[in-house]
C-alpha cells in the first residue's frame, strides 16, 4: 500500500530570500531579488550572480550577493571558517523543519528511525581547498576537516535532527536538488520513510567554475546590468548567469502531516539519463522522464496547468526544452502557464531544482503563477505557443504543476505536484 506524500516545509537559501515571506514576495513580483552578503565574515566566499564580464578578481568580494541570512545563536556546529555550502545547508534544514511546525529540533528516536535525508549538491572548490588546507595542517580528522568532505552536509543535518533512517548525499549536476526530492518522495510513497528532508544547494560560483562556463560558451555576457544578463527564450539570449543557493524541502506521509502546514501534494516523479553528448540535451531523455512522471501521477499531459522550466538561457537548453514541451503537450501547450525563474535569480546549478519546486508548490497553494522577469523581447518563433507570465504574476486556479531540471552530462528530472485536497 502506498502513502500520499505532501510538502509541509520549505527552507530557501536563494537570491529570492532566506525567509519564506521574502521568498514569496520575490517570486510573486512584489520584491526584487536581494543580493546582500550571505554571511558576514572576512574570508567567506561571498559570491552571487555573475556573468562573463565579471572580473574574476572581484568574485571573492562579490558583485551581487545572496540574501543576508539572519543566523540564530542556538544553531550548533556553525563556525565562521566553515564552507559556505555547509552553513547554508544547516540554515535551510532548520527553516524547513520550523516552517513545518517542528517545535523540537531533534526528532525522537522512533520518529528519527523512520525519517530520511537526501542532500543534493556538488563539492565546491572552496570546500576542496579547505579540505586540502586542513590536511596540510594535520587537521583532517578534526571537526574542521569534517565540514569539507563530501557527505558532510547530509551527516551534519542528520545529526542535527536525529534522522536515523536512509541518509545520502548525492550529485547529478543541475538535477541534484530535484533528484534528491524524487528520492525522498519515493521513500515515503513506498513505505521506506514517513518523513524526508531533501533538496539541494550549490555554492559553485568560483573562478575555476566561471572559467569552465566561459570556455564552454555557456555564460551570459553582461548587458545593462548583471541582473538582466540571463534572458531565457529571448531573441538575444546568450547564456546562463550563475548564482549560489538552493534549499531543502520537508516531505511527509499525509497520515502524519499537520494539514494546516501542507503546501502541495507530490503525485509523480521520474528521472532519466541521456547517455549521449554531455553538454547538449537529448530530447528523448526528458520526454521519457515527463511521461513516466505523468504515468505515476495517473494523469494526462492535458491535465498540467503550470510548468516551471529549467530555462538556463543557453541556446541548446531553451531550444531543446521548447521541442520537448511541444512533443509532450502538443495542442494543450498554449493553455499552460509557464515560468522561467533563472532570469530573476540566476542558475544555482545543483540547487536550482529546489527553487523551481518551491515556486511551483507556493504557486499552487496561493493560486498564483510566479513571475518570469523579461528584460528583452521573447523569441517569437521559439515562444509561439508558450504562455510565460511576463514581469507580473497571474492569478489562476490550477490543480497540477510540473518542475523540470536538466543537468550537465545528460541528467533529466521531473516532479509533478497537485494542489492539496484532503
Amino acid at each position: 500500500m502506498s502513502s500520499r506524500v505532501v510538502i509541509t516545509g520549505l527552507g530557501p537559501v536563494s537570491p529570492s530570500g532566506s525567509k519564506l515571506e521574502d521568498f514569496e514576495a520575490n517570486i510573486f513580483g512584489t520584491r526584487a531579488a536581494s543580493f546582500e552578503p550571505v554571511w558576514v565574515e572576512e574570508q567567506a566566499a561571498e559570491t552571487g550572480i555573475v556573468d562573463a564580464d565579471s572580473p574574476i578578481k572581484e568574485l571573492r568580494s562579490g558583485l551581487r550577493h545572496l540574501n543576508k541570512l539572519h543566523t540564530n545563536s542556538d544553531l550548533p556546529n556553525i563556525r565562521p571558517g566553515d564552507p559556505l555550502i555547509y552553513k547554508l545547508a544547516l540554515v535551510a534544514g532548520t527553516t524547513a523543519m520550523n516552517e513545518a511546525g517542528q517545535e523540537q529540533r531533534r526528532l525522537d528516536d522512533e520518529a528519527g528511525e523512520n525519517a530520511s535525508l537526501i542532500f543534493g549538491g556538488g563539492q565546491p572548490p572552496e570546500a576542496i581547498l579547505k579540505l586540502k588546507n586542513d590536511f596540510d595542517e594535520g587537521q583532517i580528522i578534526t571537526r574542521a576537516g569534517s565540514t569539507s568532505t563530501h557527505g558532510a552536509r547530509a551527516a551534519a543535518l542528520a545529526r542535527l535532527f536525529n534522522i536515523q533512517g536512509f541518509v545520502q548525499e548525492t550529485a547529478s549536476a543541475c538535477s541534484s536538488a530535484l533528484d534528491a526530492i524524487i528520492q525522498g518522495f519515493k521513500l515515503i510513497k513506498h513505505g521506506g520513510s514517513s518523513l524526508s528532508l531533501c533538496g539541494g544547494i550549490d555554492t559553485l560560483v568560483d573562478p575555476m567554475i566561471l572559467q569552465f562556463f566561459k570556455q564552454s560558451t555557456l555564460l551570459a555576457t553582461a548587458k545593462d546590468s548583471l541582473g538582466t544578463a540571463c534572458r531565457p527564450f529571448c531573441q538575444d539570449s546568450d547564456g546562463a548567469s550563475l548564482s549560489n543557493g538552493g534549499g531543502l524541502v520537508r516531505l511527509e506521509a499525509l497520515e502524519q502531516a499537520d494539514k494546516e502546514k501542507i503546501l502541495a501534494e507530490v503525485v509523480g516523479a521520474a528521472s532519466s539519463f541521456d547517455a549521449q553528448y554531455a553538454l547538449k540535451p537529448n530530447l528523448k531523455g526528458m520526454v521519457r522522464a515527463i511521461n513516466k512522471a505523468l504515468q505515476e501521477a495517473n494523469i494526462e499531459a492535458g491535465d498540467i496547468d503550470f510548468i516551471q522550466l529549467h530555462a538556463t538561457g543557453t541556446s541548446h537548453n531553451d531550444q531543446a526544452e521548447a521541442k520537448v514541451l511541444r512533443e509532450v503537450f502538443a495542442d494543450h501547450l498554449p493553455k499552460i502557464k509557464i515560468t522561467a525563474n533563472k532570469s530573476r535569480v540566476g542558475h544555482m546549478m545543483g540547487g536550482s531544482g529546489f527553487q523551481s519546486l518551491a515556486e511551483l508548490a507556493l504557486g499552487l497553494a496561493r493560486d498564483k503563477v510566479p513571475v518570469t522577469q523579461v528584460n528583452s523581447k521573447l523569441d517569437s518563433e521559439l515562444c509561439r505557443d508558450l504562455h510565460f507570465t511576463i514581469n507580473d504574476t497571474e492569478d489562476f486556479k490550477g490543480r497540477y504543476g510540473m518542475a523540470l531540471s536538466m543537468g550537465f552530462g545528460g541528467y533529466n528530472s521531473c516532479v509533478i505536484l497537485k494542489k492539496f485536497q484532503d
